[in-house]
């Protein structure tokens, strides 16, 4: 009997290994669904894995800029993954304007090494959320008045 287990745990070793090359593959060829798919059934076996689930967190954000599902594992991985950050950045900033997402976008560039993300992408995203949130400030400021009949 423990022959028995001894087997299907190599087996389960041998395709969660074969299914990691072939997600880091449709990954990089941008197949995100595809491997999004490939990653959760990895994650069944190490649902802390920082790499993995800041993959599928990516992947889930580009097949759906607004599921707020991708969230969870960005949140599991920015402790070693810093575009983890970034990332919750543009999720937040795709979904709403508020001063949190700032904190992602300042955290990632201050950390960045810019092997997969390049600080001006970073700054690009910080002016454009300070100018979004003057705008929002400023807005108050406005007296419209109707100048009709």
């Amino acid at each position: 009997m423990l022959f028995s287990l001894g087997v299907f745990g190599q087996k389960d070793e041998a395709l969660r290994k074969k299914n990691i090359v072939k997600a880091e593959d449709l990954f990089l060829r941008a197949d995100y669904l595809k491997a999004f798919d490939l990653y959760t059934e990895i994650l069944k076996y190490d649902t802390t894995h920082q790499e993995y689930n800041f993959r599928a967190g990516y992947c889930l954000f580009f097949i759906n800029k607004t599921d707020t599902a991708s969230v969870k594992f960005f949140n599991r991985s920015k402790d070693s993954v810093i575009e983890s950050h970034f990332s919750l950045g543009r999720y937040i900033y795709s979904t709403e304007i508020h001063e949190g997402l700032l904190t992602h976008f300042y955290h990632f560039k201050t950390h960045n090494n810019e092997e997969m993300i390049s600080n001006k992408d970073a700054v690009s995203c910080i002016d454009a959320c300070e100018a979004a949130l003057n705008e929002e400030a400023n807005k108050l400021a406005f007296v419209v008045k109707n100048l009709g009949s």
